[in-house]
């Protein structure tokens, strides 16, 4: 029996994320704590169905591919870490998302690394190439929101 039933469990708890981030008023507060003032529920939407069916096609891909398998459970370890948790300890204010990431994104992200682990799946260019794309992804939304404003201000 293999392990990929995890990536399942990804796709879920990224769902259950974005409830959390959406009731508890994510725009809000990272308006308030990063300065960007261009953000939209709209673009929130949008960004967090593409996460979600890339989540999807990573589970449905399974081990065939690992490395983009890992990447949902990568992505939701360094949200979870640097967009949720550090931010909340530093801000002494609870970042919406930062409950999500801590019961489900820090143990379900581990628990499919160790199931590739088990798998045989997981070896270090897998775990580089993974945490490597997230990071990559995870900092996207950022560039294209300040690409955004750099363009309508030479309008």
């Amino acid at each position: 029996m293999t392990h990929e039933y995890f990536l399942w469990l990804s796709v879920f708890a990224y769902a259950i994320h974005i409830f959390e981030e959406t009731v508890l008023d994510w725009k809000g507060f990272t308006e308030s704590v990063s300065g960007i003032k261009n953000l939209k529920w709209a673009d929130f939407f949008v960004a967090n169905t593409a996460v979600l069916t890339m989540g999807i096609c990573g589970a449905m891909i399974g081990w065939q591919l690992p490395f983009f398998a890992l990447l949902l459970p990568s992505l939701q370890l360094i949200n979870g870490l640097f967009f949720h948790l550090i931010p909340t300890i530093y801000l002494r204010r609870l970042s919406p998302g930062v409950i999500s990431s801590c019961l489900l994104f820090f143990p379900i992200g581990v628990l499919c690394y160790w199931g590739a682990d088990r798998d045989y799946f997981l070896h270090n260019s897998t775990i580089f190439s993974s945490i490597f794309c997230a990071t990559i992804l995870s900092i996207t939304p950022l560039l294209f929101f300040k690409l955004q404003l750099i363009l309508k201000s030479k309008r």
